[in-house]
């Protein structure tokens, strides 16, 4: 009861923060690239997260992964995306003497990335870094086929009508999460790197069912480039703002009588008129 406590005043005082938070210029796109480890019951590797890289299983089965959002500021430390990822995932057990293929991984998934950094007050050396914590959801489309390495026979495949229609996937649910760093190194332009992971709520995304309970999902270590803009019509700035003022009829109607020589008898403050009322200078009573 006292870590719920705990955790619904963190995020009340998360949220009045956000409210305060003026985010309407900060509109963002980027593009992320990198390399991909597949983890689950065909995979080596032992530990899915922290995979010890002085070992050759760390650099087996690698493939190509990329990925493009689009992106909004929520608060100065919030910021969430709409991402699509795509790769290929494989994993090769000699244990097992399985060998896994999955094919075609497309990713649609809502993140929310959360800045340490900016939680706090900025140090004047911290002011261009984020720390970055990820997580989200997401629905994922896949197709896996497991073979036997020996005699190369197919022992699963995933969908089931994998090869009568080559362009049927099974869609599951995803989770995504991730830690991160980002470095602004230009007014409108970020680096990011992170590593990634992907949650798969499927035992058979590895076309393998088995008793025990694993963690089965794929790690994506990548680097990207952010660009952050604005829509022209999301803010306006002084001279906006002036240059609306002067077209307004308080401001044409108080010009007018100034240039014919009255004055202001009235305070639009004080008596709440919507605009001043004047009287001519050196009229008799």
């Amino acid at each position: 009861m006292r870590k719920i406590f705990i955790l619904t005043l963190l995020f009340t005082s998360l949220a009045a923060k956000a409210q305060f938070y003026d985010a309407g210029r900060n509109w963002n796109v980027g593009i992320n690239v990198g390399i991909d480890r597949f983890f689950g019951d065909v995979s080596p590797q032992s530990n899915p997260f922290f995979a010890n890289p002085i070992t050759v299983d760390f650099y087996k089965d690698r493939h190509f992964a990329g990925s493009v959002y689009f992106g909004k500021d929520i608060a100065s430390f919030w910021f969430a995306r709409i991402n699509v990822l795509y790769c290929n995932l494989g994993a090769k057990n000699y244990t097992l003497n399985m060998e896994t293929k999955i094919s075609h991984v497309h990713e649609l998934s809502m993140i929310h990335t959360f800045d340490i950094f900016g939680c706090f007050p900025r140090s004047h050396e911290l002011e261009n870094w984020d720390l970055n914590l990820s997580i989200g959801f997401g629905w994922l489309g896949f197709r896996s086929i497991r073979t036997d390495m020996e005699t190369n026979k197919e022992l699963q495949c995933t969908p089931g009508n994998y090869h009568s229609q080559p362009g049927a996937f099974k869609y599951v649910f995803s989770l995504p999460f991730g830690i991160g760093f980002g470095y602004r190194f230009a007014r409108s332009w970020k680096f990011n790197f992170a590593t990634n992971y992907r949650w798969i709520k499927d035992d058979l995304f590895d076309s393998y069912e088995s008793d025990r309970k694993s963690l089965e999902g794929f790690a994506f270590l990548q680097v990207g480039v952010q660009y952050i803009f604005h829509f022209k019509n999301a803010s306006r700035d002084t001279e906006d703002d002036f240059a609306l003022e002067r077209k307004s009829p308080n401001y044409r109607y108080r010009k007018n009588q100034l240039k014919n020589g009255y004055t202001p008898i009235n305070s639009k403050k004080k008596k709440g008129a919507p605009y001043k009322t004047y009287h001519k200078r050196n009229q008799r009573s």
